[in-house]
Formats: structure tokens, C-alpha cells, sequence
């Protein structure tokens, strides 16, 4: 559904582009299939009378208009109702069916007609028979179909569809037949394409052998330019042409099908696991094969060395072991990253029908949709994203005549991007329109009690009122927004998830929403540091220099500031942002922070050095837990808590402002 749903959004900007009707076609033509083996008749009957029409585009005799995408669209929200209510026993969905069902019908009789208006030598059955090719399907057959539930009538009939064929049993150069496994012979004549005929055939597909034979119908009794024995000749030679070719996985795939273990439990239980995999790379499979053998070796290596008590063979095996287990955690997180274009279709679906519905002109730019986040965060992030996405095209891309006022083009643009920076990943959504101004929402701020009318703030903190719940500076409420509900939760989804989003907008210039997350990684590469006996640990990728310093000269002046290379650096005194115990120590270890170009310092008592951290969710039972996104509990027992950087960033420059205007009073 969702591949089908791409394509139909890519074939609207380009209604003639033939690989893409011929992908639409295909995907309804599975679902029918599918649906049918799987007991879904609603959709199956449905499909097959919606696929009429995308017949009728491949024959070029409809041009692709607005209201069969619009048909289109509408029918895969059906289907999808249609998987929870099968039966149609819900009111709305049987009524919506039978109304989509009439529409479908309408547009197919147009198509109809037109065929029938064509003249004779234009009809659809002459021009695919000049184009017919003969192909030779050997099948075989055994018990598990019936475990698998394949309809065996119901693939000839799709065949049929698609051409005329021949079956016959025993056929040529067959393999050696078992008690349980028959082999036959189809010779098919039709107009289709290799991956037409192979999409009647998936769910038997291990079991045949697809070879065309000739470039035309070789059983057309009205062809004189091959003899019969030519023609014999012609198919022998193709058929033993491909059966000459090494073929492994025959007898793998006859050995797993025949072994009495494989029963309909079996069959259940792997269905039920594939809801919840995703796809993998073959390389990442390998590489992760790869380790195993070498932890394997390894571990035959130390096995060996303990038994003979060999103090240098143990210290060297157990360095492997550290290696490998880098390796691994690498491996294992990259296993369960995906694309971030696995979410964008539903994006796009969401954008074009949004649009149309505000009589919005949009163009919908993406980039870095090759960027990688973990599966989890993908589910996570798709509710704010799409908040945000409404919200842009809603409240930030004006309508066309009012862009056209201000010397804009009439097309808006919303831009989609995301890409990684060190450890985060950064996703960004702008919008050319209108912009927001901060006073207008400051004031709307005061309106609503929020702020009091004296209160100094930044623009960013003005941005940052939007994230309030109940705030909306919408002058007229819509179907799509406008009721103050949504903005807060967009922030809180995103901070559930260990990350922050940002605003900044131009009066007249557009909105960028930037969120930035940190992989959910549970392993990672950490600087262990000690505040009296509290153990904190920090992303090493993020530290620039770890340093020594007076003490004496570090906390002399209240502004909170120490050098580093002739530049003021403010910091954090750990011991005391987390109450903890008070020690007066002669030096203090300097670590100095760079995140996203934003520069602080923490001051610690100690730096036990690099340590790789298993970290854990950590819930609200912290003192300052606002400031930490998990813990690792460390090979002593001891627990050492993960410090949130951008928390830590915020928390500086806003006491940083406060000190300022403090000495600015006094």
C-alpha cells in the first residue's frame, strides 16, 4: 500500500510516465491477488474493478485525470478500512464502499465506450496480439500448498487474464519426481511483461521456472514463416538452455518443504513475526556473520590460553574480545536504522491533499531522505512531523492570490530536510510564507496571562511561548488548526524521545522548525567523570579539552566564566548545580563542551576516563533530572548518570542573562 501510494503521488507530477502506470497497475493487481488468497473478498472484488481503470491507461485509451487520482487516493483509505472491517459490517464503510464501488463503475463504462468507438483495426485484442510473446512456466507442485493455503484456481484465472495457456504433465527435462512432488509444464501466450506474469505467480515463485521461448506467439496457426519442427526445435533449446544452469536452491528449498516439522503452526508463527521486522541490508547481515566467526575464534583462543594458564595469550584474547564487542554494538545499531523515506510517503500524501483541501498551491522539496534514524524514533517522530507539516501549510504558506500581492511566486515551498552532525540527527521543515512576529505573539502571550506585560524576554524565548499549551495566535479558527492544541505536544513527543525542536521565523520570509535528536543508542562511547561520589558520564564526540585549573582562579569572579584560548567560556560547577557535598578542592578538571557551535565548561573533581556506556531510561526520581537523558550502571555497581547537553547549553545562557542584567542593576 505504502509503495502503491508513492507511485500515485510521483505519477501525478508525471501523469505519462509509462514505468510508473505499468507499478500502479501491478500494485493493484497484487492486491487483488493477495486479498483474494487471504480471504479479504471485499477488497479483492473491489480491486478488481478499480484495476479496469488502470488497464484502460496502459491501453491509452484515458488519459490520467484529477478525478481517478482523486478516485485513486480515496480508494487506498478504503482498502485500508477495509482490513479492519472486512465484513463491512461498520455503516459508514459499507456506505462509503458502495458509493466508491458507483464511481469506479462510471469511470470504467467511460472507458468502455471509448474502446468501442475505436475503429477496427486499433482494438485492443489486435494490437496486444502483434506484440505476444510465447514463455514456458514449469511448476512444481507438492503438499505444502495446501498448508499455505495457495488457490491454485484463482492463479490460472489471473493468468488467463493476461494471455491463453497450455498446461501439461511430465513435461521436458524435469528433475526427479517424489511421492509428494509433481511437475508441470505451461506454455503461456501473452502480451505482458516478465514482471506481470511473475506478479500472478508470487506466492509460487520459488516453485517455478519462468523462460521465454520467442519473441511471438509460436502457436499462431497463421504465422507461416516457422515450420512446426522449427518451432519444436526453438522450444527445446530454450527450455534446455535454462535447465542446464546450476540451480542450487532447489534442492535447499525441496529439503526445507519436505521436512515434517514445517506444519501450519510453524507457518502462523512466522507470519506473526514479520509484523514487527523490518528490512536489512545483505552487507550488514554479513558483516554481523563475520563477527560471529571471529568472536567464535576468539573465544576458542582464551579457552585455551585460561587452560594453559598463558598470562599474555588470556590479556591479548581479552583485547579481541573488547574490539569485537565495539564492533558488534556498531553493527547491531545499524541494523535497526532505517531510511527516513520509509515515513515520508504518508508526508506527501498528506501535503497534497492538504494543499488541495485550502486551495494551496504547494511544492513539497526533500532532502537527505537517505539519512538513517533508529525504527523506533521513526514511529515516534511521525505524529509532531506531521503537526508541523499542518501547521506550515495552515497557518505559515499564504494563498496564491495574496503571494501573488507580494511579489511571491503562487507556488509556496515547503522544504523537508534531515541529515546527521556528529552523534544528533537534524530534521528541519521551512515554509516561504508569512513568518511569524514576535510581537505579536508576545502579545498575545500577555493576552492570555502567560507573560506579564514587563518581562524582558529574547525572540527565542518569545518563539518558545508557541510550545505552550492552550496558545494559538490563529485569528480564525479551521478544520486543519487554530485551537491552541497540538504545539505542546509536538514538544513533548519530541523530549520523550531525547530530543528538542527550535523555531526561527522572518517577518515575511517564512518558519523553520529545526529538531534535533540523538540517536537511541544504547551503547555509546562516554567521558566517566566524579563529582564528589556521584558518577556522570558525557558524549565523547562532544568534548573539545579536557583541562586542569586553580580553583582559587576559577570561582573568583561571579560572572561564571573561565578562559580558554583568549575566549570567555561560560560553566557549570557540577557540586553545586547538583547540590551536592561540598569539597574544597586545590584544582578542578576543566571539561570544555562544543554542541552545535554552542561552547560551556563543567567543572568536576575527577576524570576517570573513557568508558563505553550501556545506557538505560531514567525517570523523574533525580534531583536536577532535567538535566540528565539516562543512566549505565558501571562493573562496580555503581550507577553513573548521562548528562543532556542541550539542556545543560539552555540552563547556562539563561543564568548567564540573568547575572548580566543583575550586574547591569547594580
Amino acid at each position: 500500500m505504502t509503495n502503491l501510494e508513492r507511485d500515485l503521488l510521483e505519477l501525478e507530477k508525471n501523469a505519462e510516465d509509462k514505468e510508473l502506470i505499468e507499478a500502479v497497475f501491478r500494485a493493484m493487481h497484487t492486491l487483488k491477488g493477495v486479498s483474494s488468497m487471504y480471504g479479504f473478498n471485499s477488497i479483492s472484488d473491489y480491486t478488481h474493478s478499480f484495476e479496469s481503470i488502470y488497464q484502460g491507461v496502459r491501453d491509452e485509451l484515458t488519459l490520467l485525470t484529477k478525478e481517478i487520482f482523486d478516485l485513486t487516493f480515496q480508494s487506498i483509505d478504503h482498502i485500508r478500512n477495509l482490513l479492519q472491517d472486512a465484513d463491512l459490517q461498520n455503516k459508514v464503510n459499507a456506505d462509503r464502499h458502495k458509493i466508491l464501488l458507483d464511481n469506479v463503475k462510471s469511470v470504467v463504462e467511460k472507458i468502455n465506450k471509448t474502446a468501442a468507438e475505436l475503429p477496427i483495426e486499433l482494438k485492443k485484442d489486435d494490437l496486444h496480439k502483434k506484440k505476444e510473446q510465447t514463455w514456458y512456466i514449469q511448476l512444481r507442485t507438492n503438499d505444502i500448498f495446501e498448508f499455505r493455503g495457495i488457490k491454485m484456481v484463482n492463479i490460472f484465472y489471473d493468468l488467463s487474464e493476461l494471455g491463453t495457456f497450455e498446461i501439461i504433465k511430465n513435461p521436458y527435462l524435469v528433475p526427479y519426481q517424489t511421492e509428494h512432488t509433481e511437475y508441470w509444464g505451461i506454455f503461456f501466450n501473452t502480451s505482458a511483461k516478465r514482471d506481470e506474469i511473475e506478479e500472478v505467480l508470487m506466492f509460487i515463485l520459488d516453485d517455478c521456472k519462468i523462460i521465454k521461448v520467442s519473441d511471438f506467439n509460436l502457436f499462431d496457426n497463421n504465422l507461416e514463416t516457422h515450420t512446426d519442427n522449427e518451432k519444436e526445435i526453438s522450444i527445446l533449446d530454450a527450455i534446455e538452455k535454462e535447465f542446464k544452469k546450476p540451480d542450487e536452491e532447489e534442492a535447499l528449498l525441496e529439503t526445507i518443504k519436505n521436512n515434517n516439522s514445517f506444519k501450519n503452526e510453524t507457518i502462523k508463527e512466522v507470519s506473526k513475526q514479520l509484523t514487527s521486522r523490518i528490512s536489512v541490508s545483505s552487507d550488514k547481515l554479513d558483516t554481523l556473520n563475520h563477527l560471529v566467526s571471529e568472536l567464535v575464534t576468539t573465544n576458542s583462543e582464551l579457552s585455551l590460553a585460561i587452560r594453559h594458564n598463558q598470562l599474555n595469550k588470556i590479556i591479548q584474547a581479552g583485547e579481541k574480545v573488547e574490539k569485537l564487542s565495539k564492533l558488534f554494538r556498531e553493527n547491531a545499531l545499524e541494523i535497526r536504522l532505517v531510511p527516513v523515506k520509509d515515513m515520508l510517503v504518508r508526508f506527501k500524501r498528506l501535503v497534497r491533499d492538504l494543499s488541495l483541501h485550502l486551495g494551496k498551491k504547494v511544492d513539497f522539496k526533500i532532502q537527505g531522505e537517505d539519512t538513517e534514524l533508529d525504527k523506533s524514533l521513526i514511529d515516534a517522530l511521525a505524529e509532531p512531523l506531521m503537526h508541523l507539516i499542518r501547521n506550515c501549510l495552515d497557518h505559515g504558506i499564504e494563498m496564491p492570490a495574496e503571494r501573488i500581492k507580494k511579489n511571491k511566486p503562487d507556488v509556496g515551498i515547503l522544504n523537508f530536510s534531515a541529515y546527521q552532525a556528529g552523534n544528533s540527527i537534524i530534521i528541519k521543515i521551512s515554509d516561504d510564507g508569512s513568518g511569524m512576529d514576535p510581537e505579536v505573539i508576545k502579545r498575545k502571550g500577555i493576552e492570555k496571562g502567560f507573560i506579564s506585560s514587563d518581562h524582558h524576554m529574547s525572540t527565542k524565548e518569545i518563539y518558545d511561548l508557541i510550545f505552550l499549551p492552550g496558545f494559538s495566535t490563529a485569528q480564525n479558527l479551521t478544520e486543519v488548526s487554530g485551537r491552541g492544541v497540538g504545539m505542546d505536544v509536538v514538544r513533548r513527543r519530541i523530549q520523550d524521545i531525547r530530543g528538542d525542536v527550535e523555531i526561527e521565523s522572518k517577518v515575511g520570509g517564512g518558519t523553520t522548525f529545526t529538531i534535533q535528536l540523538q540517536q537511541t543508542i544504547s551503547i555509546i562511547d562516554t567521558l566517566l567523570i566524579r563529582s564528589a561520589k556521584t558518577y556522570f558520564l558525557i558524549p565523547l564526540d562532544e568534548i573539545e579539552v579536557c583541562d586542569q585549573r586553580d580553583s582559587k582562579e576559577i570561582f573568583k569572579s561571579q560572572n561564571k566564566y573561565v578562559e580558554l584560548n583568549q575566549t570567555l567560556i561560560p560553566y557549570i560547577h557540577l557540586r553545586s548545580e547538583f547540590n551536592l557535598e561540598q569539597n574544597n578542592l586545590l584544582t578542578e578538571k576543566v571539561i570544555f563542551i562544543n554542541k552545535n557551535e554552542n561552547r560551556f565548561a563543567l567543572i568536576t573533581d575527577h576524570i576517570v576516563g573513557e568508558y563505553q556506556a550501556v545506557i538505560k531510561p531514567l525517570q523523574n526520581v533525580c534531583m536536577k533530572s532535567e538535566f540528565l537523558c539516562g543512566a549505565s550502571i558501571m562493573g562496580d555497581g555503581n550507577l553513573a548518570l548521562m548528562l543532556d547537553t542541550s539542556k545543560l547549553i539552555k540552563s547556562v545562557f539563561h543564568n548567564q542573562i540573568e547575572i548580566n542584567q543583575q550586574l547591569l542593576t547594580n
